[in-house]
């Protein structure tokens, strides 16, 4: 617990996005900047997380304070006992640290195993949260915790809230174990890459797709403060498709919504955004 704490799920996720994301995130964290949109995601998922919590009987939760390493010590001791549920067990492997949403134990013949769940306020899983649980679970081996599964606790769109306060009913889960393995293989080369971007300067990389996927990167108006003005009214903003139909119509040197011509192929909302515009 003396080694510095350099890696977490979400710096390396922003790792796996973009290096420059990574290295802003650690060394010029004041050029952070959320939209509303960010700062709304972040409070549903907040919600969600505590959500879930309530529904999960007899849980003790560890706090992050006064520290981390405090958090792992007492993460440690429940593992230790494995006598009740965990929320935000918080495991630290080489320097890479991890909080898990959600751990239960099931007490078997040969020992205690550990239930992983990830929670999530979207309907489904999707492909950054496998490398969330990747993370996880590659931590939690190499921590010595038998994990017997380890999966996304998701929104279910067939939920339908019958009396105000009861969400039995309200996740479902999708179970990522095997694929997180598999991921898993390759964190050790992973994590040395991501190590040796930030010992050095501000990687130069280039904008591009990877700067709206899977996410929106915080860092859009850092690095792109030298880029030539953009579009009035982007072809990325139509709702549904708009990032796909953007690419597409780039490729003709069309950019704005305005310039595209009257028998573009979009559906009726899109040509009523179009028409307002």
């Amino acid at each position: 617990m003396t080694r510095t704490v350099g890696l977490s799920k979400s710096r390396i996720a922003a790792f796996q996005q973009c290096g420059r994301r990574l290295w802003l995130q650690v060394h010029r964290p004041d050029l952070l900047s959320y939209d509303e949109e960010a700062q709304a995601r972040f409070a549903s998922g907040h919600a969600v997380g505590d959500c879930a919590r309530s529904l999960v009987p007899g849980g003790v939760l560890v706090e992050a304070e006064p520290s981390l390493a405090a958090a792992a010590a007492r993460t440690t001791d429940l593992i230790a006992a494995g006598d009740q549920p965990i929320f935000e067990a918080t495991f630290v492997h080489d320097g890479v640290l991890v909080r898990v949403d959600i751990m239960t134990p099931e007490m078997r013949e040969d020992g205690i195993v550990w239930h992983l769940a990830e929670v999530k306020s979207s309907t489904a899983p999707k492909l950054p949260h496998f490398g969330d649980v990747a993370t996880q679970l590659w931590v939690l081996e190499q921590c010595g915790v038998p994990v017997a599964s380890a999966v996304i606790r998701h929104i279910d769109r067939t939920f339908t809230l019958m009396t105000e306060g009861d969400y039995v009913g309200l996740f479902t889960d999708a179970d990522l174990m095997e694929d997180a393995k598999l991921l898993g293989e390759g964190y050790p080369d992973m994590i040395s890459q991501a190590r040796f971007i930030l010992a050095g300067n501000e990687p130069d990389i280039a904008r591009g797709s990877h700067c709206s996927t899977p996410y929106d990167c915080e860092f859009g108006a850092w690095c792109g403060r030298d880029d030539p003005p953009g579009p009035a009214w982007p072809i990325s903003e139509l709702p549904h498709n708009g990032r796909s139909l953007s690419a597409k119509w780039a490729v003709q040197d069309i950019f704005d919504i305005q310039a595209l011509p009257n028998d573009a192929p979009l559906n009726p909302v899109q040509q009523i955004v179009r028409r307002a515009i």
